[in-house]
Protein backbone atom coordinates (compact mmCIF):
# COMPACT_ATOMS: atom_id res chain seq x y z
CA UNK A 1 0.00 0.00 0.00
CA UNK A 2 0.96 3.62 -0.50
CA UNK A 3 -0.43 6.97 0.59
CA UNK A 4 -1.91 10.07 -1.01
CA UNK A 5 -1.94 13.19 1.16
CA UNK A 6 -4.58 15.65 -0.08
CA UNK A 7 -4.20 19.28 0.95
CA UNK A 8 -6.99 21.69 -0.01
CA UNK A 9 -6.45 25.45 -0.18
CA UNK A 10 -9.43 27.59 0.77
CA UNK A 11 -9.83 30.81 -1.21
CA UNK A 12 -10.02 33.75 1.24
CA UNK A 13 -12.54 35.69 -0.89
CA UNK A 14 -15.38 33.16 -1.04
CA UNK A 15 -14.14 30.31 1.17
CA UNK A 16 -14.37 27.87 -1.75
CA UNK A 17 -11.74 25.28 -2.66
CA UNK A 18 -10.19 25.75 -6.10
CA UNK A 19 -6.78 24.17 -5.54
CA UNK A 20 -5.81 20.75 -4.24
CA UNK A 21 -2.27 19.50 -3.81
CA UNK A 22 -1.76 15.73 -3.67
CA UNK A 23 1.49 14.34 -2.29
CA UNK A 24 2.25 10.64 -2.89
CA UNK A 25 4.54 8.33 -0.98
CA UNK A 26 5.11 4.83 0.24
CA UNK A 27 4.59 6.06 3.81
CA UNK A 28 2.90 9.02 5.46
CA UNK A 29 6.37 10.30 6.35
CA UNK A 30 7.30 10.25 2.64
CA UNK A 31 4.21 12.31 1.79
CA UNK A 32 4.87 14.78 4.58
CA UNK A 33 8.48 15.20 3.44
CA UNK A 34 7.40 16.03 -0.11
CA UNK A 35 4.74 18.42 1.24
CA UNK A 36 7.31 20.23 3.37
CA UNK A 37 9.65 20.58 0.39
CA UNK A 38 6.82 21.97 -1.72
CA UNK A 39 5.94 24.52 0.96
CA UNK A 40 9.42 25.97 0.47
CA UNK A 41 8.86 26.61 -3.23
CA UNK A 42 5.16 27.44 -3.61
CA UNK A 43 4.33 30.91 -2.29
CA UNK A 44 0.57 30.42 -2.73
CA UNK A 45 0.59 27.21 -0.71
CA UNK A 46 2.86 28.67 1.98
CA UNK A 47 0.64 31.76 2.38
CA UNK A 48 -2.46 29.59 2.70
CA UNK A 49 -0.73 27.37 5.26
CA UNK A 50 0.51 30.37 7.27
CA UNK A 51 -3.01 31.88 7.26
CA UNK A 52 -4.68 28.61 8.30
CA UNK A 53 -6.54 28.29 4.98
CA UNK A 54 -5.74 24.63 4.33
CA UNK A 55 -7.53 21.42 5.11
CA UNK A 56 -6.22 17.92 4.50
CA UNK A 57 -7.01 14.23 4.42
CA UNK A 58 -5.03 11.03 4.11
CA UNK A 59 -5.95 8.31 1.65
CA UNK A 60 -4.41 4.86 1.64
CA UNK A 61 -4.02 3.73 -1.97
CA UNK A 62 -2.73 0.66 -3.77
CA UNK A 63 0.94 1.05 -4.69
CA UNK A 64 0.00 0.76 -8.37
CA UNK A 65 -2.62 3.51 -8.11
CA UNK A 66 -0.09 6.32 -8.08
CA UNK A 67 -0.20 8.26 -11.36
CA UNK A 68 2.74 7.67 -13.67
CA UNK A 69 4.09 9.43 -16.71
CA UNK A 70 3.35 6.44 -18.93
CA UNK A 71 -0.09 5.63 -17.53
CA UNK A 72 1.06 2.37 -15.96
CA UNK A 73 -0.90 2.99 -12.74
CA UNK A 74 -3.78 0.63 -11.96
CA UNK A 75 -6.33 3.40 -12.41
CA UNK A 76 -4.97 4.38 -15.82
CA UNK A 77 -4.14 7.99 -14.91
CA UNK A 78 -1.67 9.36 -17.42
CA UNK A 79 0.21 12.60 -16.96
CA UNK A 80 1.08 14.33 -20.23
CA UNK A 81 4.09 16.55 -19.71
CA UNK A 82 4.42 17.31 -23.42
CA UNK A 83 2.14 20.37 -23.19
CA UNK A 84 -0.29 21.54 -25.81
CA UNK A 85 -3.41 20.21 -24.04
Amino acid sequence: MAWAYHVYIVNPDDEEIYVEHIFYGETKADCTHVRDEHLGSCAYFKAAEDEGRTDDKWEEIAAGARPTLDGAGDDGDTIDIGGGG
